[in-house]
């Protein structure tokens, strides 16, 4: 009933084992940390590299107060909609950035620079598939953007992070990305200032064929109104003529008041009362007329409106500051963010702290199992013995 069973573990002769093969523990350690310093030095380091992106300066930003004045004032105007055209920073810095979150120009610049090896691929297909998985590993942040792995950590500018083991040829593809990103954003631009001054002078073509219709319908109305007054006194003088009413025989009555006649002409007679000399005048002066625009009733402002519509120079002082601006001018630099690439921040993407720390770890626990199992084959084989 006191007989120990043999199964049973005994904590203190456990650890006594431990502590006789503590040497072999330790040797093993040794020789796994020297083992993984070694493999350390001899592989390729990757590195994390961090470059920010951000907005254009204020000085170049003044390049584009005439232009963002004329385009308001193009807005303002009530022939037009209230689409705007304004260059800010803020809008060169979101086009910039979704080019570059596409990744193509990643892409293209990395075979630009070889980053990757073409020779150790089987094919050009799985060359093409190894660049552009390469591309998809660039991590690009956003203002407000939280980063999985520091999850308290808020970005003030656009970030772009990318582990490599080649910093100089990465930092060659991000300058051949950057220039090709910053051009397509030229060329856009370019293009959207195309589209909205075509839009614009669409806007004033459809007004002036507006205001060009009123006024062909207004001395088409003219004429036949006209026409139609003359068959009438012509109508009315024959009828005078007949009945030899020659003067005007409408009725009137005056009235004395303290302020004057008043006459009570009775309107309401028939016209050729008036005599056939009045209405055979008015007959010859309607048929003198030399330019009938002058009895067209709201023709003048018709023209006025018309005349400044062809007269309006906004959109030709538009198109030429546009051309003076860094966008529209060959001779000047266009910019479309400032990036600052060989002030990128290179840190080492391993930490060997870490790596150290877990070699001691398992070599020390594979040590442990190796003198624990090598003292249990001692007494075994004593045993049998």
């Amino acid at each position: 009933m006191n007989q120990i069973n043999d199964n049973e573990i005994d904590l203190f002769d456990l650890f006594i084992t431990i502590w006789d093969g503590k040497w072999k523990i330790i040797a093993f350690v040794i020789i796994s940390i020297l083992g993984v310093i070694v493999f350390q030095f001899t592989q390729t380091k990757p590195y994390k590299i961090i470059t920010n992106i951000k907005p254009i300066t204020s000085a170049e930003a003044e390049k584009y107060l005439e232009i963002n004045e004329i385009g308001k004032a193009l807005t303002n105007l009530e022939i037009f909609n209230k689409d705007l055209f304004k260059i800010t920073p803020d809008l060169l810095l979101d086009m910039y950035s979704e080019i570059l979150d596409e990744r193509v120009l990643f892409e293209d610049a990395f075979r630009e620079v070889e980053l990757l090896d073409i020779k150790k691929y089987e094919d050009k297909e799985q060359y093409e598939k190894a660049i552009i998985s390469l591309a998809s590993k660039i991590k690009i942040f956003n203002p407000g953007t939280i980063d999985n792995k520091r999850q308290s950590s808020m970005f003030e500018y656009i970030t772009i992070e990318f582990i490599t083991d080649n910093s100089e040829k990465w930092k060659m593809a991000l300058s051949i990305a950057d220039n090709n990103a910053t051009q397509l954003v030229k060329k856009n631009l370019k293009l959207r200032f195309r589209s909205f001054i075509n839009t614009k002078k669409k806007v004033m073509d459809y007004k002036t064929e507006d205001i060009e219709t009123k006024i062909a319908n207004l001395m088409n109305d003219y004429d036949t109104i006209t026409a139609s007054k003359l068959a009438y006194l012509k109508e009315q003088s024959s009828i005078a003529h007949k009945l030899g009413v020659a003067m005007n025989a409408v009725d009137s009555q005056t009235y004395d008041t303290q302020r004057g006649f008043l006459t009570n002409i009775a309107i309401e007679k028939p016209y050729y009362l008036r005599g056939y000399k009045s209405i055979d005048e008015e007959i010859k002066l309607m048929l003198s007329r030399v330019d009938k625009k002058l009895f067209i009733d709201g023709l003048i402002g018709l023209e006025n409106e018309l005349r400044s519509l062809n007269q309006d120079q906004t959109l030709y002082r538009a198109e030429n500051t546009f051309a003076s601006t860094p966008i529209g001018s060959a001779n000047q630099r266009f910019f479309a963010s400032r990036i600052s690439i060989e002030s990128s921040t290179i840190s080492a993407n391993h930490n060997n702290i870490t790596n150290l720390f877990l070699t001691v770890v398992i070599a020390g626990m594979i040590g442990v199992m190796y003198v624990l199992i090598s003292n249990s084959l001692r007494k075994r084989n004593k045993k049998i013995a």
